[in-house]
């Protein structure tokens, strides 16, 4: 019955009932301001892509990108209400200037 939509695009209503709690739309996170446990602005979700394992965020960090895992060692807490995503981040994640 759905051979007949191979390369089409099929789109369906966002229905939240679908997710779990620490479930989100992609296009729920797209624009989220990212920030560190210790308070310091990383920058803004461009995009995000799933890698085959797991989803990545790709961060606009100062006109660079930054990919994040999106998994619980560094995602700390999504806050959709205020528009924040908190990250706990590891050394060399972030190219410092």
């Amino acid at each position: 019955l759905v051979e007949k939509f191979i390369g089409s695009f099929v789109y369906g209503f966002k229905d939240k009932d679908l997710l779990d709690d620490d479930e989100y739309f992609y296009d729920d996170l797209i624009g989220l301001e990212v920030s560190s446990i210790e308070g310091k602005k990383i920058g803004i979700v461009a995009s995000i892509y799933n890698n085959g394992r797991h989803d990545i965020l790709n961060i606009d960090y100062n006109g660079k990108n930054v990919a994040i895992p999106y998994v619980d060692a560094f995602i700390k807490d999504v806050d959709i209400d205020n528009k924040v995503i908190i990250v706990e981040l590891i050394k060399g994640l972030i190219d410092e200037d």
